[in-house]
Order: C-alpha cells, then sequence, then structure tokens
C-alpha cells in the first residue's frame, strides 16, 4: 500500500511536469503574438541593468601571498564538522543499504524493474540522511519493507501515517490542479478553451477570440 501510493505520487508528478509544459507552451503562443509589437520599443532601457548587485565593480588586484604565510595557510587543517544522527536512523540507513545498496541489489535474483526501484531508493535515502529528512527516510524504507528496533512501533507508525496522509493530500493537489485538468482533457477541445480563457482572464490578459484560442491548441498539437 505504501509502495504503491509513494510510486503513483511520483510518477503523477512527472506526468503534471509534462502537462504543465504542454500547456505553458500553448500560452506562449499568445505572448508572442502580443509581444509582436516588439518589446523593445515599449522599454527601451530593457537591456539596461535595474539593480545596484547586477552591476559589478572592478576589482580590485589582490595583494600576493608570502612564502611564509602560504606554508602556514597549507599546514592548517580544515576544521572537522562531525555531524550527529539520532541511534535508530543510523541503524535504518544500514538497514536500508543492505538490502537496496547497488552492489547488493545487482547481485540478487531480482526483476529489472525491482532493482532500479531499489537503486533509486538508496540514492534518495543517501541524500535525505545529509539533510537529516529522518521522517522521510523513514517513509522510503517502509517501502521496500525495512524498518528499525531502535524506534518505538507505535512513533514509527504515527510517523508513516502522517507521511501517508501528506502524499494523499498532494495527490489530492495535482487531481484537482489546472494542468492534470488540461492534460486529462486533450481530446476535449471545449474544456481546454474554457481553461485558456479561465487563465487569461485571472492574469488579466486581453481575451482573444474562441476561434483563435481553437486555432493556436490546433496548432500546437499538429507540431
Amino acid at each position: 500500500m505504501i509502495k504503491n501510493t509513494y510510486q503513483m505520487h511520483r510518477g503523477m508528478v512527472s506526468i503534471q511536469e509534462e502537462y504543465t509544459k504542454d500547456l505553458n507552451d500553448v500560452l506562449d503562443k499568445f505572448n508572442k503574438s502580443e509581444n509582436s509589437t516588439n518589446a523593445s520599443e515599449k522599454n527601451p532601457d530593457s537591456n539596461i541593468p535595474t539593480s545596484v548587485s547586477s552591476v559589478q565593480e572592478p576589482q580590485q588586484k589582490k595583494k600576493e601571498k608570502t612564502k611564509r604565510y602560504k606554508k602556514l595557510e597549507k599546514n592548517i587543517a580544515p576544521p572537522v564538522i562531525k555531524v550527529d544522527h539520532p541511534d535508530w536512523i543510523k541503524d535504518l540507513y544500514r538497514n536500508i543499504m543492505r538490502k537496496c545498496h547497488p552492489d547488493i541489489v545487482n547481485a540478487m535474483e531480482l526483476q529489472e524493474s525491482e532493482k532500479n526501484y531499489r537503486i533509486d531508493i538508496s540514492s534518495q535515502v543517501i541524500e535525505l540522511f545529509e539533510k537529516k529528512e529522518y521522517k522521510d527516510i523513514l517513509f522510503l524504507g517502509a517501502t521496500v519493507e525495512v524498518y528499525t528496533e531502535k524506534l518505538n512501533t507505535n512513533l514509527q507508525v504515527k510517523m508513516l501515517n502522517e507521511l501517508f496522509s501528506d502524499i494523499a493530500k498532494k495527490i489530492d493537489g495535482i487531481q484537482n490542479s489546472v494542468s492534470w485538468l488540461w492534460g486529462i482533457n486533450w481530446d476535449n477541445v471545449e474544456t481546454r478553451v474554457r481553461i485558456i480563457q479561465s487563465i487569461m482572464l485571472k492574469k488579466g490578459f486581453q481575451q482573444p477570440e474562441r476561434q483563435e484560442i481553437i486555432a493556436k491548441i490546433i496548432e500546437h498539437d499538429l507540431e
């Protein structure tokens, strides 16, 4: 259940990105039409930096370090920053790596899709471990049925339920987004026309004629 929900969310995020790009590509066609009057004529100073930070001061020539200073600098060891992690997350991390590390996975007789999934989990866990995002590691571990005995079971269940609920809300948000509505209605021109009209109205753009919107959509689909 947890693994299926996690995979569903990741897949939907990827699909939504494609839908969003597709919608923006169509909207860009209207932007290009409005900007055909040549934006540079409207704002002749458009190429002039508007912020102080964008104008760099000429750099002063740095003084060359003496040989003695270089020698001292070379002998100074960089400070060691020790990152302390809770015992339970270190135990969980090791347990996940025993099941998902690429060297271990590639030596096992698994379906290619399962191998790729576990390797992907291991790379995510490494990144999350460095960021100290422990709850997400717990959730990823659960997707491959890996847990830790060094954290109270009831607490683990509570944390997993919270993460599961959060992902469920994200899935619901994706399904109710404009880009998702645009994507799933790829064969419904009328719905897509209303989406374009709604977006342009919300952004305060001049409303194009309905036939123009249909023409832009068809033009995009044929590209």
